[in-house]
C-alpha cells in the first residue's frame, strides 16, 4: 500500500517528544514517510523569509499531508501558522495538502487539551460540549488515504443520482451513516473520482465566517 509523504507542523521546543514519537508509530507501521524539518535543517542565523522558503521549497513541495500537533503554545508559534497557511495554499511550488490535526493530552492530568480555536469560546476558554463530543466517544481515530473536503462548498450532485430513503447521500446532518449498494457506490465514487482532485481542501467549513 502506497504511503504518503507527511510534513510535520509543531513547536519544537515543547512538542519534539510527541512528534518524535508519531514518526516512530509511522516507521513501524509503514504508514507514511517523514519529510519534516528536523533539528540543524534550518540554519540559526536564517531569517524569517529564509527559513520560510526553505521549507516551502524543500519539505512542503514534496509532501502531500500536513499533520499539526496542537499543543499548549502552539497558537503562539509564526512559523506553525505559516505551515498551515502554506499547506492550505494551492501555489506554484507547493500545492495543497491534505490537513491532520491531532489533539494533545495534559501529560500531569491525563485529560484532553481543547487550545484557542474554533471550537473554543469567543474569549479562548474551553467549550466543554466541544471538547466531549470530540474527545469523550473513543481513543480510535478515522484516517483515509483517499478524501474530498468541500465544507461550505459542496458540489451540486446531479439529479441523475437516485436518492431514495433508504441510502439518501444529500442528507445534511452530521454523523449520517448508511449502507450503500455497491452498483451506487462504484458509480457516485466514479463521477466524483472524474470530476475532482482527491485529497483536497476545497473550501472553509460551514459555519466558519
Amino acid at each position: 500500500m502506497p504511503q504518503h509523504n507527511v510534513f510535520v507542523s509543531y513547536y519544537h521546543d515543547n512538542d519534539q517528544r510527541y512528534k518524535e514519537e508519531l514518526i516512530r508509530m509511522g516507521e513501524e507501521n509503514a504508514v507514511f514517510i517523514d519529510k519534516s524539518v528536523g533539528g540543524g535543517n534550518i540554519p540559526e542565523d536564517f531569517t524569517d523569509q529564509q527559513i520560510r522558503r526553505r521549507v516551502r521549497e524543500e519539505y512542503l513541495s514534496d509532501s502531500t499531508v500536513t499533520i499539526v500537533l496542537v499543543g499548549t503554545e502552539t497558537k503562539r508559534r509564526k512559523h506553525v501558522d505559516w505551515e498551515i497557511y502554506s499547506s492550505m495554499h494551492d501555489g506554484m511550488v507547493n500545492k495543497k495538502s491534505g490537513i491532520l490535526n491531532i489533539y494533545h493530552r495534559d501529560v500531569s492530568r491525563t485529560e484532553w487539551i481543547q487550545e484557542d480555536s474554533h471550537d473554543s469560546y469567543d474569549d479562548g476558554s474551553p467549550n466543554a460540549k466541544n471538547k466531549s463530543r470530540d474527545t469523550s466517544r473513543t481513543d480510535n481515530v478515522f484516517a483515509s488515504r483517499c478524501f474530498y473536503y468541500w465544507g461550505k462548498c459542496g458540489p451540486q450532485i446531479p439529479s441523475t443520482f437516485p436518492s431514495p430513503k433508504d441510502y439518501d447521500i444529500r442528507t445534511p446532518r452530521r454523523g449520517h451513516k448508511n449502507s450503500f449498494p455497491k452498483p451506487f457506490i462504484d458509480e457516485f465514487s466514479s463521477w466524483i473520482e472524474s470530476n475532482y482532485e482527491s485529497n483536497r481542501y476545497f473550501g472553509r467549513p460551514l459555519d466558519w465566517d
